[in-house]
């Protein structure tokens, strides 16, 4: 809902960390894709004519494994880009100083 409260139709999720704060689970990454794809669903459920745009970020080609195969079992035909990034540069980004989301 925060999304559509301040007008965005995008969002990403980099699992970078969940291997850190996983605890006792016995595959982090893919728990927190599955929590995301559940939330996914149900906002579109709640939201049918809501553009949104859902972006996971793994980080190690495990991670991709695990993530296509959980989006492909949750929705067959999601868009599924897999790349390697190599840099990273800030530039173009748009700064938040409003303090809101």
């Amino acid at each position: 809902r925060v999304l559509m409260d301040n007008g965005m139709h995008s969002i990403a999720f980099p699992l970078i960390s969940s291997g850190i704060f996983g605890g006792s689970l016995s595959n982090p990454v893919a728990e927190s894709a599955k929590q995301c794809c559940r939330a996914y669903k149900h906002f579109i459920k709640d939201y049918p004519n809501y553009p949104i745009t859902v972006i996971l970020c793994a980080f190690s080609r495990v991670h991709f494994v695990a993530i296509k195969r959980l989006v492909r079992h949750i929705d067959p035909d999601a868009f599924i880009i897999i790349c390697d990034a190599h840099e990273i540069l800030g530039e173009g980004f748009l700064s938040n100083t409003s303090g809101t989301l």
